[in-house]
């Protein structure tokens, strides 16, 4: 038996165990604390899905994270003690980015409470980072039913790990970047500060704005200057959303983009569609 324990910790939090290759469960921190969005490290999805499966952490012979910016919540959250540390490349270069700057962390722990307890890693698991980008191709590559033909992957977000978009192949089940870009070219963050303009949540409602985009007409250059610009593949213009307020909200964040507030003022010029 070959257990793999996969972790997202941030947006939407969440996990998910696969057995010889088979996901026996998978679930969002959300649907147990009912917190919308729950951005706080998924400690009940972790231990539901171990329970699904009726193992013990023990018994995995790996954690995948999306992530490498929070290696040090993943040590604070798993007893690594008996570990090997048979650990990727990611991993090794998370280390190292610890080692030259603090990061980014939701937690400012050294050791859990005497009252907690991190879930116990054998020394034969292995820990692996998949790359945030990486594990949006994954999800939309293994789950597209094809796999003799050669693919192209497009992803595209906010920020994660510095990269805002990248480009990838794929084929017979292998995914190779073929070119990424820096966090200066987040076409998502443009939806998002859209979305916050018109009035919804940013980074949970953008699909609104997504869904009712095919229905309204054009207008070619109107927002230039709000948003990344691309030709032929080549970033040409890319745009600077500064940093992004945010407020913690039962466990989910509100965010607050300063592009909102002047795209706010094309939602009252424009005003409604008749």
């Amino acid at each position: 038996m070959k257990a793999i324990l996969g972790v997202h910790y941030g947006h939407v939090s969440s996990a998910c165990l696969l057995i010889d290759g088979i996901i026996v469960a998978h679930i969002s921190e959300e649907r147990l604390t009912r917190a919308k969005n729950d951005s706080s490290f998924p400690v009940k999805a972790i231990e539901f899905c171990l329970k699904k499966a009726g193992i013990d952490s023990l018994e995995l012979d790996c954690v995948a994270f999306s992530k490498s910016e929070f290696y040090n919540d993943l040590l604070l959250y798993f007893d690594t003690s008996l570990l090997n540390l048979k650990i990727n490349t990611s991993v090794r270069q998370a280390i190292k980015s610890i080692a030259k700057k603090t990061l980014k962390s939701q937690v400012n722990l050294t050791e859990m409470p005497l009252y907690l307890s991190p879930w116990k890693l054998s020394e034969n698991c292995q820990l692996h980072f998949c790359g945030h980008h990486k594990g949006h191709a994954a999800s939309a590559y293994y789950t597209s039913g094809i796999n003799d033909d050669k693919v192209l992957i497009i992803t595209m977000d906010g920020v994660g790990e510095g990269v805002s978009a990248a480009v990838w192949s794929g084929y017979r089940g292998k995914i190779k970047n073929l070119i990424s870009y820096g966090p200066d070219a987040p076409i998502g963050f443009f939806y998002s500060a859209a979305t916050e303009a018109l009035g919804w949540r940013a980074s949970g409602e953008e699909w609104k704005l997504m869904g009712l985009a095919p229905y309204g007409s054009t207008k070619p250059g109107l927002l230039n200057g709000y948003h990344p610009e691309f030709l032929d593949g080549i970033l040409t213009k890319p745009h600077d959303f500064g940093t992004w307020g945010t407020l913690l909200d039962h466990g989910s964040f509100h965010y607050h983009c300063k592009d909102s507030i002047h795209l706010q003022k094309f939602v009252h010029a424009l005003g409604p569609e008749d």
